[in-house]
Order: structure tokens, then sequence, then C-alpha cells
């Protein structure tokens, strides 16, 4: 990273709200937990535990859902090896802490090679967030826990 962009980011942080350090707060909590917790356990439990351990937060309308991606994207750039799985998690509980109405997707897409690459997003109904830049991603069928 360059001494410029660096001071630019820095700005940035100086920048952010009371509400938006709360968030990258928050992001960065739910990443580490999500990481950590991946090598232990598959992602459905895991899903639950960080649900279970999140404070509803109330109404969806108080942040909009792209200033909490925001902080979830922000925050994954400080927590190390943090994977699109980590980031849909985080980014699902704290929207639906919020009572946002929100999923995380799981598809796959072939390389060049011929083999699988697996990616994770969230879907809103308003909006994506986290999805595959290439587009070459398909979709696994919804799945609905309990």
């Amino acid at each position: 990273m360059t001494a410029g962009r660096a001071l630019r980011r820095g700005w940035r942080l100086v920048r952010m709200s009371g509400d938006e350090w709360r968030l990258l707060l928050e992001a960065v909590w739910l990443l580490a937990a999500a990481r950590r917790r991946l090598q232990r356990m598959a992602p459905l439990p895991l899903r639950r535990t960080l649900e279970e351990a999140t404070p509803r937060r109330g109404s969806p309308g108080r942040l909009p859902d792209t200033q909490v991606a925001v902080a979830v994207a922000r925050a994954s750039r400080l927590v190390p090896r943090t994977t699109c799985l980590c980031r849909a998690l985080a980014l699902e509980t704290m929207l639906r802490a919020r009572g946002a109405e929100a999923e995380m997707r799981l598809g796959v897409r072939r390389e060049a090679s011929g083999g699988l690459i697996a990616h994770a997003w969230v879907e809103t109904p308003t909006a994506t967030f986290f999805a595959d830049p290439t587009e070459r991603t398909v979709p696994l069928p919804h799945f609905r826990t309990a």
C-alpha cells in the first residue's frame, strides 16, 4: 500500500460517525468470530451461534443496508484471512439483527482448469451484497434452517 493510499484510508476512518464506528467494531467482532469458529464447525450451526450472540438492534430503517455492508467490507480488510463466507455470515447476521430481510446464498463456478470455486454472498429484497464480480457463479438451491 502506498503512503498516499494509507493516508486517504486513515482520513476516511477519522471522518466516520459514531454509528459507523459502532458498525465497524461490530463487523470486526463478527468477522473474527466467524473465521475462528468456521475452523471448528459447519456454517449453519455457526449462523445460529452468531445470531444468538448478536443483540437485536430494532428497525431496519435506522441505517441503510448499504452502510452495514460497507462496514463489513471495511472490517474484512482489518481481520486477516477473511473469506467470502465470513463476510456473508457477518453481514446476514448484522442485517437480520436490525430487522432487515437478508439471506446468505452459496454458489459455485467452474475454473478454467475444470475445478469448482465456491462463493457466498447476501441477498435482500432490494440489493445483493458481495456478489461474484465475474457473474459466472451459479447459485445453489435455497436452503432453510429451523
